[in-house]
């Protein structure tokens, strides 16, 4: 499962909307249990038990009530959703001045057999996905130079990070449809959802069981 798909899927079943991908952009996004998502506890999430979280979370965001989110819900929603792990503006760049760190900490979970560097095996999620890139000097492993290497082109290729205002104009941009400036309901759910349901609903009963969710997410934070 390609990993747009699934972090998508994710976004979906979290009933987050649009006001969960804005906060994406700030935070980790904290998934929820199963079980919170199981609302009747039969043992298997629905397309109705997902539009009922989807709807709540949506009504819960729209402040005053008036059935749209527009930009200050939105940016409230981002400031207050839970975080998983530290603020964005708390993390490490890649390029700083802590590069060193993150490059220490990418080795100590990547390089499994102690060789001081990451060979294919051993890489994982993104970096697996762009070894041949960071690998720049063909020899079929990465090192701690050619990681710090990587970080530091990364960084100068995004630029400076955009503020959260910036990045929920964005969202509201993409999935405005009707260009009113705000979203409703319906324009705050994630694109294509009813499709991913459907892909993470691997035999088709029109139910996701735990198995499925878990195969699902363990696709997620594996970076797949």
């Amino acid at each position: 499962m390609k990993k747009s798909l699934t972090t998508a899927l994710v976004i979906t079943l979290a009933g987050m909307g649009v006001a969960g991908a804005a906060s994406a952009g700030q935070h980790r996004i904290k998934l929820p249990s199963f079980e919170e998502l199981d609302t009747n506890g039969d043992g298997s999430i629905t397309r109705a038990e997902l539009d009922a979280k989807h709807a709540a979370k949506f009504a819960e965001n729209d402040l005053n009530g008036d059935g749209f989110l527009d930009a200050t819900e939105l940016l409230q929603a981002a400031k207050d959703r839970p975080a998983k792990g530290p603020r964005a503006k708390d993390r490490p760049m890649p390029g700083a001045g802590n590069a060193d760190d993150m490059v220490a900490k990418i080795m100590e979970n990547g390089d499994t057999d102690g060789d001081g560097q990451i060979s294919k095996d051993e890489a994982k999620g993104p970096l697996a996905r762009n070894f041949d890139k960071a690998d720049s000097n063909g020899d079929g492993f990465i090192d701690a130079d050619e990681l710090k290497a990587g970080l530091a082109k990364r960084a100068e290729e995004r630029g400076p990070r955009k503020s959260p205002g910036e990045r929920i104009a964005m969202l509201i941009e993409r999935a405005d449809t009707d260009g009113d400036g705000k979203l409703s309901l319906e324009e705050a759910k994630p694109r294509n959802d009813g499709k991913l349901f459907e892909r993470m609903d691997a035999d088709g009963d029109g139910a996701v069981t735990k198995e499925e969710w878990d195969t699902a997410i363990a696709a997620h934070r594996n970076g797949n």
